[in-house]
């Protein structure tokens, strides 16, 4: 028993290594047909269901309260930080927030959604087998369509303007807040003291920061500059710049929720964790980024922010329910109150990796339950998972692939003309768009 949890603890051990370096992205056999079909099955997944993550992304609001506090969505600061934001971007700006909110993002393969929806290994562009041969040809030219669909998917569906804006915001918010929290440390209440520990700071980091933003920042148009790059003049300017920044990414990380080595389990290092849980990141991500601190702020530490982080939360997974519903051609007027309660609650992302698990258990036995009780009681699981049975909300969105083009296939040789147009469309890249364009037509009818 003993031999058995060392084993384990080593290999816990190694696989995080792997990770902090890297290596988890490149599989065993890089040039396998296993491991190079199951890659691009990851990205045709994002190619089909894509264009509806910006609603989803909704809830980010939040996470940005919870995270910077609610000056941060405020009209006044929203169009300020949409002003300033557009302005450092356009003049080509290199100061160091604009670089950690925007340069994440200009690539897919190290953006924000990359890393949520499975994607962070999709950077190879170069095929695979002997450079010359047909299926390195082959290969190499789907990597190139693949990607650059998948880039274009990255800007149309407004994630990467949407990430950048709220990481920026997030981290021009924090800045002001450093530099106030840091100059009274002594009269910080609990929580606030808890929170500058969560991003690396004590009482003597406290101290420093305030000493070099006292000596070396300044207010521009009603924004305050730390001038970071200065402070390296000094004996110990330069760890404080590290330090600065490190608080800062760590804000917009967890603000703007961006899965880092730690927030997924290891078995979604291999390509078959990352196929079977291509879309259960965020979840594993929420529940280290949000789910967890909110509740530990709200409960021990009575912070009605946090408190306030779930209200709004839940009241975003209200509004994606709805744009959701319409985007399906759906009335959400016809839901009742108890699908209203769990569809609000399962999009606010407070479920986490729950999600598909909960909503199997509804869709087995929701139903049983409403008819003991007579009452709907119990709502008939998620509507995102409506076009599956109980045991199919259990399998990865990869099966769901899979089995349509299995169902293409038969239609074809069925002769089926209608029938394979349908299928065709379901697995069409952007069809999310397309969708909605046509539920929007037939609703404008």
């Amino acid at each position: 028993k003993l031999i058995a949890e060392r084993n384990s603890a080593i290999k816990d051990i190694e696989g995080g290594r792997d990770r902090l370096l890297g290596l988890n992205r490149f599989p065993t056999d890089p040039d396998s047909w296993w491991a190079y079909g199951s890659q691009k099955l990851r990205e045709w997944n994002f190619l089909r269901f894509g264009g509806g993550f910006t609603v989803n992304a909704l809830t980010d609001s939040a996470t940005v309260a919870l995270n910077t506090g609610y000056g941060t969505l405020a009209g006044k600061n929203g169009r300020k930080m949409w002003k300033l934001a557009k302005k450092a971007i356009d003049e080509g700006h290199t100061d160091e927030l604009v670089v950690l909110a925007r340069a994440g993002e200009l690539a897919l393969a190290h953006s924000r959604s990359a890393k949520l929806y499975g994607l962070d290994d999709v950077a190879r562009v170069a095929g695979i087998g002997v450079q010359g041969s047909t299926k390195h040809a082959v290969t190499s030219r789907v990597d190139r369509v693949m990607s650059g669909l998948s880039e274009k998917m990255n800007l149309f569906n407004g994630m990467s303007a949407w990430n950048s804006f709220w990481k920026f915001s997030a981290g021009l918010t924090q800045t002001h807040n450093l530099r106030k929290m840091v100059g009274k440390y002594e009269s910080l209440s609990d929580v606030d003291i808890a929170k500058l520990a969560s991003l690396g700071i004590d009482k003597n980091t406290a101290e420093k920061l305030n000493h070099f933003f006292s000596k070396y920042g300044e207010d521009v148009n009603g924004v305050f500059e730390p001038n970071a790059n200065l402070w390296h003049q000094e004996a110990g300017g330069a760890e404080m710049h590290r330090l600065f920044r490190i608080a800062i990414k760590r804000t917009i990380d967890r603000a703007v929720i961006s899965p880092a080595v730690g927030d997924t389990p290891l078995l979604m290092s291999s390509p078959i964790g990352k196929l079977w849980f291509q879309f259960y990141t965020f979840g594993f991500a929420a529940t280290n980024r949000m789910v967890t601190p909110t509740f530990q702020r709200a409960i021990n530490y009575k912070d009605f922010e946090a408190m306030g982080a779930i209200g709004l939360a839940v009241g975003a997974g209200t509004m994606v329910t709805a744009i959701k519903a319409a985007m399906r051609g759906d009335d959400p007027t016809d839901y009742n109150a108890s699908e209203w309660v769990y569809e609000s609650i399962d999009r606010s992302g407070l479920i986490a990796y729950m999600s598909p698990y909960l909503s199997a258990g509804l869709q087995l036995g929701g139903h049983r339950i409403n008819q003991a009780v007579g009452a709907d009681v119990l709502p008939a699981g998620a509507s995102k998972f409506r076009r599956n049975n109980w045991f199919q909300s259990l399998l990865p969105v990869s099966f769901n692939t899979a089995r349509q083009s299995m169902e293409l296939a038969t239609e074809a040789v069925d002769g089926d003309a209608e029938g394979l147009t349908n299928k065709a469309l379901d697995l069409a890249p952007y069809q999310t768009f397309f969708n909605t364009m046509g539920n929007m037509y037939e609703a404008g009818k």
